[in-house]
């Protein structure tokens, strides 16, 4: 019997898994692209950060956004804020991430800062969210499933770093 058969097999298992830190900046990814996408009005870019079949829990009452209709709303939202000249931000403060396989799950808060033309006043809200995201067979990591609610300038600004979680400033 080969001695280094079992060494060897764990050893390929180590190899063949992604370290945490490789997947939580594969994730953190995802906060980026939906960032970049909303400064510049760009609903592509928030759409490819989404699944086609995502679901959003929205804070304000009736049907859950999914598929299509999540992705039909994105593009109409990107438009208006572009056509009204709203200059918009988001920035994001994960406080918890759960990594099981190919799914993730995030928790934590947002802030978004709207302002109308140069001369407008800021208008900011702040939100706590909870999404799933989900390796693509091709790697890539996008939310499936997302759902957020009003939250506080207060417990935005309690939020700590967490060591690899996205978190901005």
């Amino acid at each position: 019997m080969n001695r280094l058969a079992p060494c060897a097999a764990v050893l390929a298992v180590f190899a063949a898994t992604p370290a945490a830190a490789d997947v939580n900046a594969d994730v953190n990814a995802i906060y980026d692209r939906i960032a970049e996408g909303i400064r510049v009005h760009d609903p592509e870019m928030s759409r490819r950060a989404y699944t086609a079949d995502a679901a959003y829990l929205p804070p304000n009452p009736g049907p859950i956004d999914q598929g299509e209709r999540l992705h039909g709303l994105m593009r109409g939202s990107a438009e208006r804020l572009k056509t009204d000249q709203v200059a918009m931000t988001i920035s994001y403060r994960v406080a918890r991430r759960t990594l099981a396989g190919n799914t993730a799950i995030d928790m934590g808060y947002y802030r978004t800062a709207m302002k109308r033309g140069t001369d407008g006043a800021e208008q900011v809200r702040y939100s706590k969210f909870l999404l799933t995201a989900r390796r693509e067979p091709d790697g890539t990591w996008k939310i499936s499933h997302d759902a957020s609610l009003p939250s506080t300038k207060e417990a935005y600004e309690a939020a700590q770093p967490v060591t690899g979680l996205k978190y901005d400033g």
